[in-house]
């Protein structure tokens, strides 16, 4: 069998009985013989190279469709923060992301059947541990309300574990799958184009330059560090990133969990997230989760916890000296001193600084590729050839974008 195939929940769990057994303990419910979403009817007979041999394909979208509905969001009503109520919207979060997991290697395992990378009987026993599981979580959803922070956090670290146990769908590929070429947007001479293709893009103050690529794995998309003329990809999957001093990326998943690369691996930090950026000093601020006039709370990492301070915002960049400069919801553009907040003249979508304190945002007037691009000249913006959607800048000053057909660019 294709060692690329999905190897899924039932890889490392011994058996489809202990990843349910599992679920079921932290659901503190029997599952008794729940029937998990089971292949439907046939769609088309096909005769695959030996050893495979006849199989029937299934229709993948109808199989997605079957995951659809199982948000856990809406579990737990509005009420006052508490540590038992941060406990629980985490745990919802977790949920969510499994949920949305599973549905992606279900899908996987299907496409990978279609295409004759396994038999009956293989397909049979991965769908069944999938389908189980997903028959599992939803078990849990009624009693999400009534859970205290002890079941909850208790819930958290099951769900985790679960995760962990579950490795990606697909082996990455040794890059970001490329824009086909009928479709990538050439910038003027000014920008040079990469191979690859990527959602989103950062550089760090020592040049080290990470995207985070195209490619659907759990939590997110495939990461990727360029190294040399290429890419080379690392574990794991997210869906913004920015990039250390010593070169090292933290990233915010799909589900808004927030990590940090080591050289020994990841490492999980507390709290939640839609957005995060490192200043050359080392600095880290994230785009919190917890809504507020201007979109999300706006926190500094102190080491230990995240320490909030007053304001909201959608995306953020951060500047030698350790100040954030964000846009938020209304895509106005701030940012952080001494003394509080600078709102500055026009609007953005994307903000990136630079080790050398240059500036530069992902402007609010359509173009091709996506949205103009500034530079901040200390007083005014400076309008730039080209378009694009996200944007990070180099120690140099030197911005790199994605545009909106997910080719990568970096300023001449």
């Amino acid at each position: 069998m294709n060692a690329a195939r999905l190897d899924i929940v039932a890889a490392k769990m011994k058996s489809t009985t202990r990843a349910t057994l599992v679920l079921c303990f932290v659901s503190l419910a029997s599952c008794g013989g729940a029937e998990g979403p089971r292949i439907g009817g046939g769609y088309q007979e096909y005769e695959c190279p030996a050893p495979v041999g006849k199989i029937v394909r299934e229709d993948c979208s109808q199989v997605a469709l079957r995951y659809e509905g199982a948000s856990f969001k809406g579990t737990v009503g509005a009420g006052p923060v508490s540590a038992e109520a941060s406990y629980k919207q985490t745990a919802i979060r977790e949920a969510d992301a499994l949920v949305a997991m599973l549905k992606e290697n279900r899908v996987a395992l299907c496409n990978n059947f279609n295409t004759c990378k396994m038999n009956v009987t293989e397909y049979k026993q991965e769908q069944a541990a999938i389908d189980d599981s997903y028959m599992a979580l939803l078990a849990l959803k009624d009693r999400m309300a009534q859970l205290d922070a002890e079941g909850a956090a208790k819930l958290l670290t099951e769900l985790q574990k679960i995760r962990l146990r579950t490795p990606s769908p697909v082996t990455p590929p040794a890059g970001p799958p490329s824009t086909p070429p009928d479709v990538r947007v050439t910038q003027s001479g000014d920008w040079t184009q990469l191979d690859g293709s990527a959602f989103d893009v950062g550089v760090g103050a020592g040049g080290s330059v990470w995207v985070i690529g195209i490619n659907s794995v759990p939590g997110g998309y495939g990461i990727y560090h360029r190294t040399g003329a290429s890419w080379t990809s690392i574990d794991g999957g997210a869906v913004r990133i920015a990039v250390d001093p010593s070169g090292e990326p933290w990233v915010v998943n799909s589900g808004d969990f927030i990590f940090r690369h080591t050289p020994t691996g990841w490492q999980q930090l507390p709290g939640s997230a839609k957005d995060i950026g490192v200043g050359a000093n080392g600095a880290v601020w994230i785009i919190g989760t917890d809504s507020t006039p201007g979109g999300f709370g706006v926190h500094r990492w102190t080491g230990a916890s995240w320490t909030r301070v007053e304001g909201g915002a959608v995306r953020i960049a951060v500047d030698p000296s350790g100040e954030p400069w964000v846009v938020n919801s209304s895509d106005a553009i701030f940012r952080h001193t001494a003394g509080g907040w600078q709102q500055l003249p026009g609007s953005a979508k994307d903000i990136g600084v630079g080790a050398n304190g240059a500036v530069w945002v992902i402007g609010t007037n359509s173009v091709p590729g996506g949205f103009d691009i500034y530079r901040w000249a200390g007083a005014t913006w400076v309008s730039v050839p080209g378009g694009a959607t996200q944007i990070s800048v180099s120690p140099e000053g030197k911005p790199w974008v994605v545009n909106s057909d997910r080719a990568i660019f970096r300023w001449n």
